[in-house]
This record gives C-alpha cells, structure tokens and sequence, in this order.
C-alpha cells in the first residue's frame, strides 16, 4: 500500500454537511466526488462510455470497489455561522444561497487527507487531481464561487517527481507554478485542445486568469471579485426588461444572455412582487456555471482567480425553458449565442493570463 498525505489549510468558509445535512463535516466521500470532477475535466478527449469505464477502475462504481481510499481529519476546525453584511455586499452576492439555508460553515482552520491505494498509477492520478482541487477548485456549497477554497500547506510520503504545494511570494512566481503544474498533469492524460465548445466543463479549451488585486484578508478579495460579478450582472440588459415584459404580458423573446453563467437562474422583481424561474428544459434542468471564481493565496496576500471551460451550456437538443406563476404557458428562449462570461472577464483589469 502506497499512502500521501496532505495537510491542509481552509481559507474560506466551507459548507459541507454530515449525514444529518447540518453539522458541518468533512467526509472522505466530499473529497472523492471532487477528484472525480477534475479527473474528468483532464479526461473530455475520450469517448464518454471510455472515460466512464477508466473513471470506475480508479474511482469506484456499481461493478467494483475503489482503487483510492481517502480518509480525512480536522485538526483545528472552527465553526461558524456566516451572516450577512452590511458592507461585504459583493461576498454575500456570491454566497447568496447559504443565507437562505442557514447553513454553519468550517469558517478556518487545517485537515488532512491520506491518500492511498496499492496501484501506484491511479494514486499519482488522484493526487494529480487533488492538486487541482486545491489550487483551483473548492469543496462544497458554493463552491464555484469562492466557498471552500483550501491551500496544501504540508505533504509527507511524496513518491512522485512533482511539487504539491505551494511557495510563491508574488503572482509571477505563482502564475509559472500553476502553468508548469497544469502542463505536467496535462501531458500525463494526455489531454489535447480543441477550438470549438466541449460538451462539459474540460481541460482541452480552458482559460485561468489571477486578478492582480491582492488583499490580506481572503473575506475581502472575495468581496471585491463579488462586486464585480454582481455589477455585471445585476439588471443586465436586454435580459431584465426581457423576463419582465414576459412576467406582465407573457411576451417571448429570442433568448436569454445571463444564462450562459448556469442554470437555474430566478429573477425577482420587487416592484411587481412577482417572479420568474430560468432553467433548462427536457428534464435537464441545472447547468453548473462554466465559470468558476476562487481564491488563491500568495504569500501573505489573497487573490481572485478566475478559471473559465468554454464549454457548451446544455447539451444538443435542449433548450432553455422560462417561467413563472403569472403565465400559464412557459416560453423556450434559444442557447445564448454570445459568450457573456468572456464580456465580463474582459470587464475585469489587472488580469494574469495562466
């Protein structure tokens, strides 16, 4: 049996839940649902029942049991509930749903994961996604935007020619370690690029950018990427007029452009104290968003990251589906065809390109 082990600092509030669905918990079961993902964001060149097939070798499925077994320990966790502000607007924007749940978060501290497995190749790959994970990914609620962000601070029993944690003092030192990182786990899956849309989120067409707007408190990096993704956003035209005139008068319109940031997505109109459901139709309802916001931290200070797949928002033959309690009849707005996440990044100055 080979084993890794990372131990591991929380840097923003993390929304996991045990088996009663309330006190917050970091299970073994988080942190493989979250390896799968990034295993499969560096898999999308193979064939779909391919990748599947590769993914249960390593990870488990219904047929065999998984290769990997993970075990976690909080070693200094502290509990929280976050309430709130009446100055972090941008940081509430993006954490909007836990307000509405009231959910307790690991608000700081360290944990460890042990990796291990007694088939080295899988155990390189899963670690391999275990950094992604912890450079650019997150766990939990909320976690494409910002919630449950955590740097590696320490690992022992490293059998493999590659850094796993992180020691940048500035963003130019950071930006080539994310770039030689990606590239080495990149080339060991084999991973090529393409120009058109994937069909999910994946590593052939991607793009990271740092936002060169460091602060010394993760809170408050959060909430400044979340001001301006909430001013982007907020009343955004035509789309705004679009769905009211729908609410009032049951008015169809070609599209809707916000929903290329994922589905389902709720307008609420104060003024009318009416509302309006967006989301997919044919069953497929939810479309995680494509575009994930995180926090990084660099030496001392906190930084936004954002890590865009230009990938499509649902798949062929499915449309949007528009609604709300006002019309009788939902409408079927087209795919956006613009790329709105690109206008909003582009917005954004002080950019690293990884």
């Amino acid at each position: 049996m080979q084993t890794i082990t990372f131990t591991c600092e929380v840097i923003t509030p993390m929304f996991l839940a045990g088996a009663d669905g309330t006190t917050p918990e970091l299970r073994p079961a988080s942190i493989k649902g979250a390896l799968r993902f990034w295993w499969r964001a560096m898999n999308g060149h193979l064939p779909i029942d391919e990748m599947r097939k590769l993914e249960g070798e390593i990870f488990g499925s219904t047929q065999q049991r998984s290769k990997i077994i993970i075990r976690t320990e909080l070693i200094t966790p502290k509990y929280d509930n976050i309430n709130k502000s009446e100055t972090l607007h941008g940081r509430d924007y993006l954490m909007y749903s836990v307000f509405m749940n009231e959910k307790k978060a690991i608000t700081s501290g360290s944990f460890k994961v042990v990796l291990s497995s007694i088939d080295k190749e899988a155990l390189l790959e899963a670690t391999y996604c275990f950094w992604l994970l912890s450079n650019i990914g997150a766990l939990g609620t909320r976690s494409r935007r910002g919630c449950g962000r955590f740097i590696i601070q320490t690992y022992t029993n490293n059998k493999y020619d590659f850094k796993f944690n992180n020691t940048s003092n500035n963003l130019i030192e950071h930006s080539e370690y994310l770039r030689q990182g990606l590239n080495t786990i990149k080339k060991h899956f084999g991973t090529n690029s393409v120009d058109t849309k994937t069909l999910y989120p994946n590593f052939q067409n991607y793009s990271i950018y740092i936002i060169d707007n460091g602060c010394n408190k993760a809170e408050d990096a959060l909430n400044n990427i979340g001001e301006l993704y909430m001013n982007f956003r907020r009343r955004r035209q035509p789309d705004y007029d679009s769905v009211k005139e729908y609410i009032v008068n049951g008015t169809e319109h070609q599209t809707i452009e916000k929903a290329s940031f994922g589905l389902p997505i709720s307008y609420r109109y104060s003024s009318l104290k009416k509302s309006a459901l967006i989301e997919g139709g044919n069953k497929v309802t939810r479309s995680a968003s494509s575009l994930m916001i995180e926090i990084i931290k660099v030496g001392e200070k906190f930084y936004p990251i954002l890590i865009n797949f230009n990938s499509q928002l649902l798949e062929s033959g499915v449309s949007l589906k528009l609604s709300s309690k006002e019309q009788k009849k939902a409408v079927y707005p087209n795919i956006p065809t613009t790329n709105l996440k690109n206008d909003f990044i582009t917005s954004i100055n002080g950019k690293i390109s990884i």
